[in-house]
């Protein structure tokens, strides 16, 4: 019972970083850039609204993505509504129910695992990779070019370049998006 109590207290301190986890970061088999955006999200520094501010830039301090609340890591990456809506589309092709971790680290953090076939380990394993990266892209995309996908299309994109990485480092045999799907469901 006391090893259990202090294995939840590192898990649950919002100061001990997860130092043993960092490494798994770059075992990832996606784009290197990628896999750097994730490590820089998980310390919280990618730069956000919130962390713009705290460099003195004077910004507007909302989410492009929902238009609405104020734009963090956590928030665009995790619990903004439009990205909610993908991270459920993963959960439903699974067939899991997650309740979403307050923060990057924690999500990447408990993402570890496999679900049901080989393959299937495999995509689950680059899927927060691939969403969170998309979601920055949609960010930068709407922030900087002024262009804006619809949900829809951005889910698209979404199950697009997961299955472009997975080809790309020959992880699946799938010929196509609809197969790579296949194998979600167990």
């Amino acid at each position: 019972m006391r090893a259990l109590r202090s294995v939840l207290s590192i898990l649950l301190s919002p100061n001990q970083p997860h130092l043993t986890f960092h490494g798994g970061l770059w075992k990832a088999k996606v784009p290197s850039r990628v896999a750097f955006f994730i490590w820089t999200a998980s310390l919280g520094k990618i730069l956000t609204t919130d962390n713009l501010r705290r460099r003195r830039v004077i910004i507007l301090d909302w989410c492009c993505l929902c238009k609405a609340d104020g734009e963090s890591v956590n928030h665009l990456l995790l619990h903004c509504p439009v990205a909610r809506d993908i991270w459920n589309l993963v959960c439903s092709l699974f067939g899991v129910s997650r309740v979403m971790p307050r923060g990057v680290m924690d999500l990447l953090f408990c993402w570890n695992g496999s679900l049901g076939s080989r393959e299937a380990g495999k995509i689950w394993k680059m899927i927060p990779h691939c969403l969170m990266w998309c979601l920055w892209c949609e960010r930068n995309s709407r922030i900087f070019n002024g262009e804006e996908t619809s949900i829809p299309a951005l889910k698209f994109r979404f199950l697009q370049a997961l299955f472009e990485w997975l080809k790309a480092s020959d992880l699946i045999s799938s010929k196509s998006i609809s197969e790579m799907l296949m194998l979600c469901y167990f």
